[in-house]
């Protein structure tokens, strides 16, 4: 009979994704059911939830994305509260910090910040799932953690963070985003000199951050030795660095937009891939064009010792405690 042929002249269509959520309704309007549907079957990971990190994981969470896997070791501290959004003052325990000697306690007690970045989130989406790790990257459960993500944000600016993504994301091909703002003040006159906002794609053929020379080894060495052992060889207080949530908020937004745009294909094909500057002071945005990947990488290169697209065939660069 004619019907049991039909399909052989009119395939069967593929499903259509489900629904968007009505939460999403505006967002699907321009971004599609089916582009709203991937953003729920992502797993993004983001390494350090500060300044940057806390408000980029918010808005992950509220443009739809189904799994964040947050790393960060530290706990809500007084001079956090600023820069944190929806921190609260218990988060930190200032009640118990009127009392000099209760400040050890309240650093026990304040909030882990992984645990404040799942409360944000879930706030933000109640179907985001936040898998958090109250631990350094470099421990071997939270980074074999990022290498399953499709996506990686760095919000840390530690020299090891730096080195650990770096090495993930091009031996596993996982395409990332590292972002920070670095504020100059002059530490004698209060002199406010520039204000940079920098957001590098880090991607399986551009942005390496060994090729850019942003790794530096003394700095990876002196991190690596451990918090303890980093303290007793420290010979100088280190300078807590300037910090605005203005200009965080703004750069976690421009990098969420980055990473929507390009999970939906939809970044123009002519658009450079240069790192983006923003110099807020003199209202201008502004493309750095790095230096090339180099061949001979041990991280993004072609050679044969690099780690490029070598999956769980290479260790990864764990610290050896």
């Amino acid at each position: 009979m004619v019907g049991h042929n039909i399909g052989r002249f009119y395939p069967t269509p593929p499903p259509k994704p489900p629904k968007a959520d009505i939460t999403f309704d505006r967002q699907a309007r321009w971004f599609g059911d089916r582009g709203q549907h991937l953003l729920g079957r992502l797993k993004v990971g983001v390494i350090g939830a500060g300044g940057v990190g806390m408000p980029l994981i918010a808005q992950l969470a509220r443009i739809g994305v189904g799994t964040i896997v947050v790393i960060d070791p530290k706990r809500v501290a007084p001079p956090t509260l600023p820069r944190l959004p929806e921190s609260r003052r218990l988060d930190a325990m200032m009640a118990l910090r009127r009392f000099e000697v209760l400040e050890p306690l309240a650093d026990r007690l304040s909030t882990a910040k992984v645990s404040l970045a799942k409360r944000i989130a879930k706030r933000a989406n109640p179907k985001t799932l936040v898998i958090p790790f109250r631990t350094s990257v470099i421990e071997p459960a939270a980074a074999t953690a990022l290498t399953d993500c499709d996506f990686i944000f760095l919000a840390a600016d530690q020299h090891l963070a730096r080195m650990l993504f770096n090495a993930i994301t091009h031996q596993y091909l996982i395409p990332g985003i590292q972002l920070g703002t670095r504020i100059d003040v002059d530490p004698e006159t209060g002199e406010v000199g520039d204000i940079r906002s920098n957001l590098r794609l880090v991607l399986p053929r551009r942005g390496c951050l060994r090729c850019n020379r942003l790794l530096d080894p003394g700095k990876i060495q002196d991190e690596a030795v451990g918090e303890a052992e980093h303290d007793r060889n420290r010979y100088l207080d280190e300078v807590p660095a300037a910090s605005v949530i203005t200009f965080n908020t703004r750069l976690a937004a421009e990098a969420a937009t980055d990473f929507m745009l390009m999970m939906g294909e939809l970044i123009d094909e002519n658009a450079p891939l240069d790192y983006l500057r923003t110099r807020p002071r003199l209202r201008r945005h502004e493309p750095v064009l790095g230096p090339l990947d180099k061949p001979d990488c041990m991280d993004c290169g072609t050679v044969g010792a690099s780690r490029r697209a070598r999956g769980d065939r290479r260790s990864l660069p764990l610290p050896q405690r």
